[in-house]
Formats: structure tokens, C-alpha cells, sequence
């Protein structure tokens, strides 16, 4: 079990009084998936989420740069060139 842990087992009496018969192992894993879930909602809320949809914008303003790039150095084929036809 992590520090922090006993952290919150130090600050929450009643909680740990109720959790005493609870078996390590389930106990270890639940304070796992609550860590987990913990640090997902903060990332979520976070400023980090806020620049995700600008770089979706940047990224696609580069995909559409490429692709005109691309087009615009295409040669046309022969068959469009305007040349008289006898």
C-alpha cells in the first residue's frame, strides 16, 4: 500500500475503524481503482483538457496545408494540355 494511504488512514479515524475487517487485498485494490479515477477526473478538469480541441484545430490546418500543397504540385496530364487538335 502507498503512503498515501496511511496518509488518509491518519486524517479519516471512523473511515479506517469501519475498513479494519476488510481483507488487505481487496482493500489495496479498491484504494488503486480510487487513485486511478482520481487522477483521470483531475486530468479532465485540468487546463490540459482546454488545449486539446486547439491542437485538433492545428493539426488539422496542417493536413489541409499538405493536402494543397500536394494538389497544387500536381502536374496536369497530357491530355489537358490546350493544344489544337488537327
Amino acid at each position: 500500500m502507498s503512503d498515501s494511504f496511511f496518509r488518509w488512514l491518519h486524517y479519516h479515524p471512523a473511515e479506517a475503524d469501519a475498513l479494519r475487517d476488510v481483507p488487505a487485498g481487496v482493500l489495496s485494490a479498491v484504494w488503486a481503482a480510487a487513485l486511478k479515477a482520481g487522477r483521470r477526473e483531475a486530468l479532465q478538469s485540468s487546463a490540459y483538457v482546454q488545449i486539446v480541441p486547439l491542437l485538433q484545430a492545428l493539426l488539422d490546418e496542417l493536413v489541409e496545408d499538405r493536402v494543397d500543397q500536394e494538389f497544387e504540385s500536381i502536374e496536369p496530364s497530357e491530355y489537358w494540355h490546350d493544344e489544337a487538335v488537327p
